[in-house]
């Protein structure tokens, strides 16, 4: 387990609480927040963003997803952490039977994203483990003959790194 300073704490509590989010029923609160939420994103480290990974609840969109992997300082294992909390083999599924919404597209469009950059080896950074079949402590049942039909092989090969206990908010 990696120590978070209290100010790593507060970034990643003011991002996954959604602190960032401005609500005053203005014309610009749209951009007023997503500058807020990019200036503290901006500052993160590859701990950091992993720490907010863990606690991103993705019923609310996947724009902030993307701008954490695009990010300087994410780490493969994050990536691959956030390409198996997204749920592959089920949206890739509904794609190929033509059951997406507007909202799984995008889910889809960033798997994809992350599957790509995975298998390109764009991550600069390759610090932080992440087992697709045991995440954050809990095992997963994963890679059967089914899934491995829709989700690359390379997908399912675990990263070696540090083990991170999420900080939890």
């Amino acid at each position: 387990m990696t120590d978070l300073t209290p100010e790593q704490i507060a970034r990643i509590e003011y991002l996954a609480t959604d602190e960032w989010v401005v609500d005053d029923g203005g014309p610009d609160d749209d951009a007023q927040s997503w500058l807020n939420f990019t200036r503290c994103l901006n500052e993160m480290s590859s701990i950091e963003l992993h720490h907010f990974a863990c606690n991103f609840n993705w019923d609310c969109g996947v724009k902030e997803l993307n701008a954490m992997i695009d990010h300087r300082e994410c780490d493969a294992g994050t990536a691959l952490m956030i390409y198996w909390s997204g749920q592959p083999a089920e949206y890739y599924r509904a794609e190929s039977r033509g059951h997406l919404t507007p909202d799984d597209s995008e889910v889809v469009e960033l798997l994809r994203k992350i599957e790509n950059k995975l298998v390109g080896k764009e991550f600069t950074k390759n610090n932080i483990a992440c087992d697709p079949l045991n995440m954050m402590g809990q095992p997963k049942n994963r890679g059967s003959d089914q899934e491995r039909e829709i989700v690359p092989d390379q997908m399912f090969q675990k990263l070696d790194g540090i083990e991170i206990e999420p900080h939890w908010c």
